[in-house]
């Protein structure tokens, strides 16, 4: 950028000078304090200027890898969000299958519940039919002992009825055998 104002200067130099016939050495250049004092300050805005910029370009190329570091990890962040939500989605469904499965064994309990209170009211009547079987068996038991002991009266009755009749006959047939 120097060589640049440099060579502008000269340029206007040499225009203003070449237009008189004058021979003069162009290597040096007289100017003004003041105009010196511009250029020189203007010089130095140029340096500090290009120290800026250059540390602007590589604030701005960390920047951009920033930028790119954080849309991966926005990428990453969004594809886990993806697997999160599939992952609710099939927890989800899991829990609709874990549903059905309860209302299903609800079911078969109910069921089961009512066929064991109907297995509960069979054996009560069972029960009762026993006791009321029993007490026939009770009854009959008492009717058969009650029948063995006018069986054993009617035996000793009769024992006694043809040991008298074996008696009178005896007693018979002994006076007709006698007389």
């Amino acid at each position: 950028m120097k060589n640049l104002l440099l060579i502008v200067f000269m340029a206007i130099g040499i225009t203003s000078f070449s237009q008189t016939i004058k021979k003069e050495d162009t290597t040096e250049i007289c100017l003004p304090y003041t105009v010196g004092k511009q250029i020189m300050l203007d010089l130095n805005k140029l340096d500090s200027t290009t120290a800026i910029l250059k540390l602007t370009e590589e604030e701005v190329i960390e920047l951009n890898k920033k930028i790119d570091i954080q849309k991966s990890v926005i990428t990453t962040m969004e594809e886990k969000v993806k697997t999160s939500e599939t992952i609710i989605q099939k927890t989800n469904e899991k829990f609709q299958i874990v549903d059905n499965i309860n209302k299903d064994l609800t079911k078969k309990i109910d069921l089961q519940q009512s066929v064991i209170t109907t297995m509960e009211e069979k054996v009560k009547t069972s029960e009762t039919i026993i006791q009321k079987t029993n007490e026939k068996f009770q009854i009959v038991d008492n009717i058969n002992k009650d029948l063995t002991s006018d069986n054993k009266k009617l035996k000793r009755k009769n024992t006694i009825i043809q040991i008298v009749s074996a008696v009178i006959i005896g007693a018979l047939t002994y006076e007709v055998v006698s007389n």
